[in-house]
């Protein structure tokens, strides 16, 4: 399903961004740490739709995981009750969206039923041998990884693919995961350029197709440590926007018409960035024709 983010872009490309690969974690707000927006319904039908498709490309859960899950499920429906009210109700035995009257059943056991309760997709890492594993995933709009390789997987494993993250990144992320107070949420943003605007991000769009468009496509990652099993809720947030939209969104920001538009920070970013790591991300020889007309 193709999305066409109708809030407005929550992370732009930064001018002074010096590599790709960093951690780049900020603190946020118990209250911030769920987003429900008016794409709600379309995330809704996107992963009713790949569940239909092939379950077990979205859904893995091991053995071990159900304290977690049910810890989660608690934590999450508290959550959109309190933080969300305005949003969700509950009618009986399910919890229903107010603006578009979806309900679901509150008697939830996997994480599948409660990841449609919101728009991200859901990872649960658990803490085994000195490391956190990803044990259970609910992964409907996936940025061109497949889950059933991940699962049961140490984040180091997960992150083999990453050129220098061994050297860079493991011993913080590591660092970070173990030492998270419970209910203290962190959140970071990723961000890849795509052609087309599939969720779901795992092919490639023909090149000479003219009605694809290149899309900014942005992942908030957010962390949250739960207080009884000491699971780390690992939530991807999707939002997609065309290159139109982000030139509108800079100029906008900047309030000066001759200040450096979208294309031109995206391509100097580029530049700075080693050939793995630009290789690793997809930033194209063809991207870069496209960024410099």
């Amino acid at each position: 399903m193709k999305l066409n983010s109708k809030v407005y872009p929550i992370y732009c490309p930064e001018a002074n961004q010096q590599s790709v690969l960093r951690l780049g974690l900020s603190r946020l707000s118990l209250a911030d740490w769920i987003l429900i927006d008016e794409d709600f319904e379309l995330f809704h039908q996107h992963k009713l739709q790949q569940q239909s498709l092939n379950h077990r490309s979205v859904y893995q859960e091991l053995c071990g995981a159900k304290d977690a899950i049910a810890e989660f499920n608690d934590f999450l429906l508290k959550h959109l009750l309190t933080r969300h009210h305005e949003q969700f109700a509950i009618n009986q035995n399910q919890l229903i969206h107010l603006a578009t009257g979806i309900g679901f059943d509150l008697s939830a056991t996997s994480l599948w039923k409660s990841s449609l309760w919101v728009q991200d997709d859901l990872c649960l890492l658990q803490p085994q041998a000195e490391e956190y594993r990803l044990t259970v995933g609910s992964v409907c709009s996936p940025s061109r990884w497949r889950l059933q390789e991940k699962i049961g997987k140490s984040i180091d494993w997960i992150h083999v693919p990453v050129p220098d993250y061994q050297q860079t990144l493991s011993e913080r992320v590591n660092r970070l995961l173990a030492g998270m107070k419970p209910g203290n949420p962190v959140q970071r943003y990723n961000w890849s350029i795509q052609l087309g605007n599939e969720l779901n991000w795992q092919r490639r769009e023909s090149m000479d197709s003219e009605s694809v468009r290149w899309h900014w496509r942005i992942e908030r990652q957010t962390l949250l440590k739960l207080p009884r099993t000491g699971a780390v809720m690992f939530c991807i947030r999707i939002f997609l926007h065309s290159f139109d939209r982000m030139e509108e969104t800079i100029k906008l920001l900047s309030g000066n018409s001759d200040s450096q538009g979208f294309r031109k920070v995206l391509l100097a970013i580029i530049n700075r960035t080693p050939s793995p790591i630009r290789h690793y991300k997809g930033l194209t020889d063809i991207l870069i024709r496209e960024l410099e007309k």
